[in-house]
């Protein structure tokens, strides 16, 4: 499969480093050491993130959107990257609905499958019916079923 020319995006919302940040570190490492450029794309900037040090490391550059959908898409209209891979319900929702604005490919990694209580709830529910904007991998089968739904049903 030939890539479109441009940066592979990371996108994803964070604060500090657990498995989704090791996983987007893992994957950028990866994607730099076979010739694709990449990038990851913080929806927000929360001060110092404990990946930069290792993604500077690497060659890896590391920015933020701050503002939301609107930025996000000014920004992705702006760089017109080659691919956002998005992680995380935040990168996921937004990621999904900006790169369908903009006329970006876009794919999305589920890495949790609980569904929460209160707002994180919601965040979910909205995370699993956008999910249907763009192909979906699951790390795990357990992440499966929850990822690749529509509106409550399995399709």
């Amino acid at each position: 499969m030939q890539m479109a020319e441009g940066t592979v995006w990371q996108l994803l919302d964070s604060r500090g480093i657990g498995g989704i940040e090791t996983h987007v570190c893992t994957l950028a490492e990866g994607l730099l050491a076979a010739g694709v450029p990449v990038e990851v794309v913080l929806m927000q900037a929360y001060g110092d993130h404990p990946m930069r040090d290792r993604l500077e490391r690497s060659g890896i550059g590391l920015s933020s959107i701050d503002g939301g959908l609107p930025a996000l898409v000014r920004r992705m209209r702006a760089d017109r990257p080659a691919i956002v891979h998005t992680h995380g319900y935040k990168g996921g929702i937004l990621g999904r609905i900006a790169a369908r604005l903009t006329g970006v490919l876009v794919v999305s990694t589920f890495h949790a499958g609980e569904p929460g209580t209160g707002m994180l709830r919601l965040y979910t529910t909205l995370d699993r019916w956008t999910s249907v904007l763009a192909p979906r991998i699951a790390v795990s089968p357990a992440q499966s079923p929850r990822s690749v739904t529509r509106f409550g049903r399995r399709v």
